[in-house]
């Protein structure tokens, strides 16, 4: 009698993690950028470790007179300017709240340090308060890490970055992740084995 000989093979199906990836929480003071300031936006350091697709930003802040903000992505120096999202309006109030940005796509490479960053035209608008964590904080959530410490930008038409700060912003990131496959678990393997093992056994039969 002829013996089917049966394999196996182990598919792994790999989720993506989408949505808030990245969350401090609301701080417990906020700085201004008032209208013909020395400053008109701030930042604040993260270090990546896992590979990111970035879609939104959001940082705690509210505008009395309301106005237009971008938010910002630099390099880990804080020297090169990667990626600016659309200007957005800002209605007038005075609660903080995480503002997000408009959708966006950027990659952001595991290894790499980026600055987070809100500006707004202190010429035409104006008064921008962002929220801060008074003490040092370290945030770490799903391969991101907060650093100190807080950078500051001029120039809303083309930003600059300026003097450095020493605090720690509030922040949201959005995105998706993609983790790394898991190998296979030995039960699964030892299963094959085991119907491999029988059906070798059946033909020696």
């Amino acid at each position: 009698m002829k013996t089917l000989a049966v394999c196996v093979f182990v598919l792994f199906s790999v989720s993506a993690q989408a949505g808030m990836i990245f969350n401090t929480g609301a701080g417990d003071e906020y700085t201004s950028r008032p209208q013909g300031g020395l400053y008109q936006g701030v930042g604040t350091p993260v270090s990546v470790s896992t590979a990111t697709t970035l879609t939104n930003i959001a940082m705690d802040l509210f505008m009395p007179n309301g106005g237009n903000i971008e938010y910002m992505i630099w390099d880990g120096t804080d020297v090169n300017l990667l990626f600016t999202t659309a200007a957005e309006a800002v209605t007038p109030g005075s609660t903080l709240t995480f503002v997000p940005s408009p959708s966006f796509s950027f990659s952001l490479v595991a290894g790499d340090t980026y600055y987070f960053g809100v500006i707004t035209d202190a010429v035409s608008d104006g008064n921008l308060n962002v929220s801060y964590f008074s003490e040092d904080s370290t945030f770490t959530q799903n391969g991101f890490a907060s650093l100190c410490c807080n950078s500051n930008y001029d120039n809303f038409a083309s930003p600059t970055p300026a003097a450095s700060g020493g605090a720690t912003m509030a922040l949201q990131l959005f995105g998706t992740q993609t983790p790394t496959p898991e190998p296979a678990t030995f039960g699964m393997i030892g299963a094959a084995l085991s119907l491999l093992g029988l059906s070798r056994l059946r033909r020696n039969r």
